[in-house]
Parts: structure tokens; sequence; C-alpha cells
């Protein structure tokens, strides 16, 4: 039997059904779909029924027992999420849409941050109240306390 058939669907059930719940669903599909209930029937019916009573037994087989059934549900989990494009991929920025109210709006940071220049003989930066005036004006033009 195939992966991709929905076993819950053949039975007429759903994932969250019990075991009883699902063999009442499928002593009610077995006596429905059975060869020798069919009584007078063309060929095409018969074989039609035929398939469908052994694929209603195939998925019984699976779904009536408890480890066969988590192995099923967890394979059916894992091909709903599977992806279907590379992890890897690269997104060009030209590909990209942007949102028109960011780009109308310029954002109010000085193109010109300042380097960091550091004292030869303490290692410290010389240039330490200027950062601190730009990191201020940053933190006062964005909200970065929740970074």
């Amino acid at each position: 039997m195939s992966l991709k058939k929905d076993l819950y669907a053949i039975l007429g059930a759903s994932p969250s059904d019990s075991v009883q719940e699902l063999r009442h669903k499928y002593q009610k599909l077995v006596l429905q779909y059975h060869p020798d209930r069919l009584g007078d029937v063309c060929d095409f019916e018969a074989e039609t029924s035929m398939k469908m009573f052994l694929e209603i037994d195939a998925a019984w087989k699976i779904l009536c027992e408890v480890e066969s059934r988590k192995i099923y549900d967890q394979q059916t989990r894992d091909r709903e999420f599977k992806q279907d494009w590379p992890v890897d991929s690269v997104v060009s920025l030209k590909d990209m849409t942007w949102d028109q109210d960011l780009t109308s709006t310029e954002l109010p940071i000085s193109p010109d941050i300042p380097e960091v220049t550091r004292n030869a003989n303490s290692g410290t930066p010389d240039n330490l109240p200027k950062l601190r005036l730009w990191l201020l004006h940053l933190n006062s033009t964005f909200d970065l306390s929740a970074l």
C-alpha cells in the first residue's frame, strides 16, 4: 500500500478515533465491500470492490496495532512537514519586496559613524566620548533596549 494514501480516510475515520471506533468503521466497510456479499455484479464492479476491500483490510492492519499506528502517524507528520525547497537557497535583495512605509522614510542615522581609534599607551578608544554620543543618539532614535 502506498504511504501517500490516507489510511484514516479509507476507513472514514480521523486520527483521534479510538481503536474501538476504528474497528466499528472497519467492520461496517468490510461487510459492504466483501466479495462474497456482492451478489451478481459485473466484472468491473467486482474488481473495484475487491480493490477497496483490500485497501480497507490493509488500512485496518496498520491502524489496529498501537505501535504500527504510532509509526504511521509519525510518517504522516514527517511527510506534511517536509520541505520541497532547498534549505540553503540564496535569495537576492532584488528578489525581495519592500514595505512602502519603510522605504519612504529615511533612517535618521548619521552616515559618518565614528571610527574607533585606540590610544597607543592604554589601548582604550581615544574618541570614546564621541562614540558614546553617537550610541546615545542611536538609542534615542531606535529603542535598542529590546535587542
